[in-house]
């Protein structure tokens, strides 16, 4: 694909300069792959979540990721312990049912607090806070459905002790 470049003029008389494509920010994930093809609900609505969050950062969009990511974590906890009612509840659940660790937990709580800003209270949030959302999205996806089925196919494999 060639790409296209074009420069016009913005409303304060400065150059934008336009790509299209966009030019990717980052890469997706070396797992990424792995997760689409498992082929279930949650795995599959988890990676549609993750790429909205990919193309909406890649094209400059700001608002628009982060309440894909708010979906991504209530899908996730909802996949995981069931709805509890409540974002926090939810959040509370993952942690008492061990997905998540306490600082996890608060981490989570604080990006949850960010989307439901976005959404109600005209929060627009910065590249790099996007970011931080973005590792923290794929560190909880690939530690609660990638490192699952990981961990799942190396017990399988090891020998078990001999009895003594």
């Amino acid at each position: 694909m060639k790409l296209r470049y074009t420069t016009t003029a913005s409303w304060h008389g400065e150059l934008d300069e336009t790509y299209f494509p966009p030019k990717a920010l980052r890469r997706r994930p070396h797992w990424f792959d792995e997760l689409v093809s498992k082929g279930d609900g949650d795995t599959d609505s988890a990676a549609d979540l993750l790429n909205e969050i990919y193309v909406g950062i890649q094209n400059g969009l700001r608002r628009s990721p982060m309440l894909a990511a708010r979906a991504l974590f209530e899908q996730v906890m909802q996949g995981k312990v069931g709805d509890k009612g409540t974002f926090r509840s939810n959040v509370e659940a993952l942690e008492q049912a061990g997905f998540v660790s306490k600082i996890q937990r608060d981490r989570l709580l604080a990006v949850l607090e960010a989307g439901h800003a976005a959404m109600h209270r005209d929060f627009v949030p910065e590249l790099d806070n996007l970011i931080a959302v973005l590792d923290i999205a794929e560190h909880l996806v690939e530690s609660l459905y990638v490192h699952d089925r990981k961990v799942s196919r190396l017990a399988s494999v090891v020998p078990p002790r001999p009895r003594r």
